[in-house]
């Protein structure tokens, strides 16, 4: 029979324990629920910000190429600039000589022709 009494006694007890869970925990869906909206809420704000994010990369992005795309154009107008340089500087390089020639020719009267 002692048995049965602490059977009976547990048992009492744990509906009572069951009746205090049920009163100070609340309703659970409400619970669920709230938190269900609250998660809502935060996803919502972070797929904002990864949209966010995907379009500054996406603008920064477009700038990288068209950047890239001018410093190729400047690249090849600064290789133009250097090749003109150059055949600027054989020129002067020819004329040079040329300038030397006539005035090694005025110096020297014996170079002189007279026509």
């Amino acid at each position: 029979m002692n048995d049965w009494l602490y059977v009976m006694g547990g048992g009492i007890a744990l509906l009572w324990l069951g009746a205090w869970l049920l009163l100070h925990l609340g309703n659970f869906e409400q619970r669920i629920s709230q938190m269900r909206m609250g998660l809502e809420v935060r996803m919502g704000a972070i797929e904002k910000q990864f949209t966010a994010y995907n379009k500054f990369f996406a603008d920064n992005e477009r700038s990288a190429q068209l950047t890239y795309v001018e410093l190729g154009d400047i690249k090849s107008d600064i290789s133009d600039l250097k090749n003109q340089l150059d055949e600027v500087k054989r020129a002067i390089n020819v004329m040079e000589v040329a300038v030397n020639d006539l005035k090694l020719r005025t110096n020297n009267p014996r170079n002189l022709r007279v026509i």
